[in-house]
């Protein structure tokens, strides 16, 4: 229904709101997709889990120890298991206990070894491509599970196949949704400038492709090396928040 849209997409004037619904396209080809100000108020108001039971999760980037380019860990509370609805995924982030402008593997390991003492039962999730190759066969080595993400591959469910180009979109668009409905918290002022001013620096489009059937418009986050090449801040932090809205990510 078109009420059950609305509640997905979170208003009208939504970008995929006027495309998939209206079958409009916005205005603009590229938008930022989190304003200052949505961002600012991320810091803001009392905890989102009074009354929900949580879990936690652990997520972790390997920087390439050069330029812009951190190696981050972060843990959120987190419960829901649905992109939109009553049973959206409720985000809040507790700490974020590195990020640092270096790649030292053994003192990443010894970080999360720490975090998994401290939040028991979490879920680790960890992009061990490239620079995090190492940092995962090292957690392998000493028996420690964790999620890989590779979020430049497509998504699992068809639906999400054809809204969004790859994981990585469909990540962000539901971190997205969570700001707008106030389902995402930061409670720690860890390295809040430079969050607030990677989350205003995202920047989406849509990828139409030409099928049998027609044209299909899907969703795309604007990949890090383009952003790096206009002069944006690549977001090294808000990456580890998006990949708790993986589809596959659980708690």
């Amino acid at each position: 229904s078109l009420a059950e849209q609305r509640q997905k997409y979170g208003s009208r004037e939504d970008a995929q709101y006027q495309i998939r619904v209206l079958g409009q396209f916005p205005d603009r080809a590229d938008e930022f997709l989190i304003t200052k100000r949505q961002a600012e108020n991320m810091y803001c108001g009392a905890s989102i889990f009074k009354d929900h039971l949580f879990g936690y999760v652990i997520t972790v980037d390997v920087g390439g120890g050069v330029g812009r380019d951190d190696s981050v860990i972060a843990v959120s509370k987190v419960w829901g298991e649905a992109q939109w609805g009553d049973r959206a995924r409720r985000v809040e982030v507790v700490d974020i206990p590195l990020c640092k402008n270096k790649d030292d593997i053994t003192e990443l390991f010894a970080k999360i070894h720490e975090c998994i003492l401290k939040y028991p039962n979490a879920t680790l999730v960890v992009d061990d491509n490239g620079a995090g190759k190492g940092l995962g066969q090292l957690l392998t080595k000493n028996g420690i599970w964790y999620m890989p993400v590779h979020w430049g591959g497509n998504c699992f469910s068809n639906d999400n196949r054809k809204e969004y180009v790859n994981k990585r979109a469909q990540a962000y668009a539901c971190l997205s949704y969570a700001v707008n409905t106030h389902n995402f918290k930061i409670c720690h002022p860890h390295n809040k400038e430079k969050v607030l001013k990677e989350f205003s620096s995202i920047q989406y489009s849509y990828f139409s492709t030409q099928y049998s059937f027609g044209e299909l418009s899907r969703f795309k986050i604007m990949p890090a090396s383009e952003m790096r090449e206009i002069g944006l801040d690549a977001p090294d932090i808000v990456d580890l928040f998006a990949y708790v809205f993986l589809e596959n990510t659980t708690y």
